[in-house]
Order: C-alpha cells, then sequence, then structure tokens
C-alpha cells in the first residue's frame, strides 16, 4: 500500500534534538519491506507545514510501526493512505461502472 507521511516537528523541541535528528537521518535505512517513491524536506519554517513528507510502498503495516518508534521522539507522525492520480482515476471509473451496473 502507499502511503504518504507527514513529519512535524515536536512542539518545543530543542534545536539540538533537530541536528540529531537531522544526523541520525544520515544513517538510517527504510525498513526492508518499505519502498522510498520520494521523500521531501519542505523550507519555510512554518510549523503548520511538515519538515519531511515521504511517500513509500508498505508491504507490511509493522514497517510504519517501525518508523512511527525510530522517529517519534522527533517528530509527529501522520500516515495517509494515497494513491497516485492515474490510480485515482482508474480505481473511480471502476467503482461508477459497479454502482451503476
Amino acid at each position: 500500500m502507499q502511503i504518504i507521511s507527514f513529519f512535524r516537528w515536536r512542539d518545543g523541541l530543542e534545536p539540538a534534538k533537530a541536528f540529531e535528528a537531522m544526523a541520525k537521518r544520515a544513517d538510517w535505512k527504510y525498513p526492508e519491506g518499505v519502498k522510498n517513491v520520494g521523500e521531501y524536506w519542505p523550507s519555510g519554517g512554518d510549523p503548520a507545514i511538515p519538515a519531511v513528507v515521504a511517500v513509500d510502498d508498505y508491504d507490511d503495516p509493522k514497517d510504519l510501526m517501525e518508523v512511527d518508534l525510530f522517529w517519534g521522539e522527533y517528530f509527529e507522525i501522520t500516515h495517509v493512505p494515497c494513491m497516485t492520480s492515474e490510480e485515482g482515476l482508474r480505481y473511480g471509473g471502476e467503482i461508477v461502472a459497479r454502482m451503476a451496473g
């Protein structure tokens, strides 16, 4: 399943902890069952904007737990199932046809 994950810095996180997180990211590897599609670090400094947005393919939900446990001390993490626009159009057409039929 494809998941988009939003990582927002925890409220009150000290700058030293943010630097620690960046150093850990340099060595961190995605869990074996996860294929990273893209990882983005938006800029701007607005706390409402996530510090990290990742799009990943997950084979097993336990890998979501691993990500949460590893990064949870630094980030509030929200995982949302997603699909490409092409998939949405295809699935939507199939669903509408089934509902009409």
